[in-house]
């Protein structure tokens, strides 16, 4: 935590084609949020930084971290977005777990933080390998 609050800001990128697959989410209609285990300051910051107007959702002292499926229903609320349209797109073993958690469709991608295999032993239903393959997953 102490890490990210200073120069963990600095050390962060963008996936390629992220920014474009965020552009057509939205001229497609589609809402967009970002929920991270990071601490609600940096998680917002890092949003603002890289993709500004997108909504962010930190851990917070008062929700128990992912997989626990508090900060994403919470989100989901704020957002006035209803579970049973909202597709949970996560990296990790956790972001499975914490889908399935939720009650909500998800969909792993394999550029992230562990890759096809492990999204796929923890239970990913779907899992992009490219940003296009995901803009095709999520209009579908």
């Amino acid at each position: 935590r102490e890490r990210f609050s200073t120069v963990g800001l600095f050390e962060n990128e963008v996936y390629p084609g992220i920014p474009e697959l965020l552009d057509m989410l939205r001229k497609s209609g589609v809402q967009v949020a970002i929920v991270s285990n990071k601490p609600d300051p940096t998680t917002k910051a890092l949003a603002e930084k890289f993709f500004p107007g997108v909504p962010a959702f930190g851990q917070r002292d008062d929700l128990p971290p992912k997989p626990a499926p508090d900060l994403v229903l919470c989100a989901l609320k704020e957002l006035g977005c209803p579970r049973e349209s909202a597709i949970y797109v996560g990296d990790s073993e956790v972001d499975v777990a914490t889908a399935r958690n939720a009650g909500l469709d998800m969909i792993g991608v394999a550029w992230g933080f562990r890759g096809r295999a492990a999204l796929e032993a923890a239970g990913a239903p779907m899992v992009a390998d490219t940003p296009e393959q995901l803009l095709d997953m999520l209009l579908a």
